[in-house]
């Protein structure tokens, strides 16, 4: 990967903000898109984090069939401007690297699996030289998903049992020893679906792992298999069981994305492939332990939205105002985020950007600088799929034009 395509400000697409040319700064807004002569290697960005000095991290899986039927590992660093500062291909031996990349310690660290026994392996990341090493076997495989939880100093991995027809559950102190493990049923054998999904075959299953605290208790919100469907089960940190859980429609769609509200509610995305619609919902208020139906969960329908937009949700001070964003593909190729007030819910700004090619998010934070930082695949053509890169300043958005 050598050529940067990097896109100016003008290409965008705002509605409820004029930017004109003279708010043009363009190391601090820009959009790139990173590409490779190689035209046989499709990218697919899995999670990207941000250091201190404002350089990014951005972890990809890439299709490269002179390696293995599974994607291979791609990591790149970029400067505070989007610049690349080096990109390292791992060892094809590590394949399907999962969300997310997790700071524990200071060290950059992410899950993939072996290529041969298909075992999770926790790799880690040398900022500055790009190295990539294995430090340890997870002893679980065809990992989904791994996040780690600052506030319990824990992993925790959701990971596929295809023999059995389980999703496993396993919490792990910052050594990779086993504090826990929990399985739940799927009923059913979805090997089938998810190596199509490991294999970036399919359009991705909203596998995820957050951690929130609610009443003093700590929880992980889990979004996997189980029982038939996608589900988001609820596993409590002290006494790890599922407390409860959210089902959705088999594997036809349910929660894509979660975020907990400060008075206890939560902001989700429902995905319902079954029906061809992605909906919303800002304040929901969700029994964590206890059973619901996504269906019981009230929502508005936005159907400019892609049925196949991953969504991603964050709650962040944007000009000192708390602020609720949802990130989405609309079905006419931009990214649409929704900016709505964290305490009366109110939609305040719809920011698109446009782009010729459609996007799908990978990952979505707040900067160090109070920008916001989109990263995602792209195509170029129509058939090469790409990084993109997108870096929005919080002074570009300005809640005063609604």
């Amino acid at each position: 990967m050598k050529t940067i395509i990097s896109i100016a400000l003008l290409v965008l697409v705002t509605t409820a903000c004029d930017i004109k040319d003279s708010d043009i700064n363009p190391d601090y807004h820009f959009v790139k898109v990173y590409d490779d002569k190689d035209v046989s290697r499709s990218y697919y960005p899995v999670d990207a984090i941000e250091s201190t000095n404002g350089s990014i991290l951005i972890l990809s899986a890439i299709n490269d069939s002179q390696y293995t039927s599974y994607p291979t590992i791609h990591v790149m660093k970029t400067d505070k401007n989007g610049n690349m500062v080096w990109e390292t291909n791992v060892d094809p031996t590590y394949i399907s690297p999962v969300s997310e990349l997790m700071n524990i310690d200071g060290k950059i660290r992410f899950v993939c699996m072996d290529d041969h026994s298909f075992t999770a392996q926790m790799m880690e990341i040398n900022a500055e030289s790009g190295a990539i090493t294995m430090i340890g076997s997870m002893q679980v495989n065809y990992p989904l998903a791994a996040h780690y939880s600052p506030e319990t100093n824990s992993l925790i991995i959701a990971s596929y049992d295809g023999i059995a027809y389980n999703t496993v559950i396993t919490g792990y102190d910052t050594s990779l020893n086993i504090s826990f493990q929990l399985s739940t049923p799927t009923n059913k054998d979805f090997s089938y679906d998810i190596f199509q999904h490991l294999k970036k075959q399919r359009a991705p299953f909203p596998f995820f792992i957050h951690s929130f605290n609610y009443s003093g208790i700590n929880y992980y919100g889990i979004n996997a298999f189980s029982n038939y469907t996608l589900s988001l089960l609820f596993v409590q940190h002290n006494t790890p069981i599922i407390s409860g859980r959210v089902n959705g429609y088999q594997e036809q769609g349910g929660i894509g994305a979660f975020a907990m509200n400060n008075d206890g509610t939560f902001a989700i995305a429902k995905s319902k492939f079954n029906v061809g619609e992605i909906a919303l919902a800002t304040k929901s208020s969700i029994d964590i332990d206890g059973i619901q139906n996504v269906s019981q969960l009230e929502d508005e329908a936005y159907p400019e939205l892609s049925t196949k937009s991953n969504v991603r949700i964050i709650r962040e001070a944007i000009n000192e105002q708390e602020i609720l964003i949802y990130a989405a593909t609309t079905n006419s190729n931009q990214l649409a985020l929704y900016f709505f007030d964290a305490l009366n819910y109110e939609l305040k700004h719809t920011l698109y950007l446009g782009h010729t090619n459609p996007v799908e998010i990978a990952s979505f934070f707040q900067a160090n600088d109070g920008g916001l930082v989109i990263v995602g695949k792209t195509m170029i053509v129509g058939r090469y799929e790409r990084i993109i890169l997108y870096k929005i300043p919080s002074d570009k958005i300005n809640f005063n034009h609604e």
